[in-house]
């Protein structure tokens, strides 16, 4: 997604699994909240990220699903 976003893939990181720079917090996670019916806002409340991350993580999981 490049530097301007906050996902981040990297073999020497949580083995590879995508998740969000600077927490251990992992992309799957957050998509399932997300699916499950919470809100944006709320997701990032509890998980204490930004909006930004999280809108991340929807465009994330949109562009690999295709």
């Amino acid at each position: 997604m490049g530097k301007d976003h906050q996902i981040l893939v990297d073999p020497h990181h949580s083995f590879g699994q995508p998740v969000i720079k600077g927490t251990n917090t992992t992309v799957e996670t957050i998509y399932s909240m997300l699916n499950a019916g919470e809100s944006p806002e709320f997701v990032a409340s509890i998980y204490d990220l930004n909006l930004n991350a999280v809108e991340d993580v929807l465009s994330f999981m949109k562009r690999n699903a295709a």
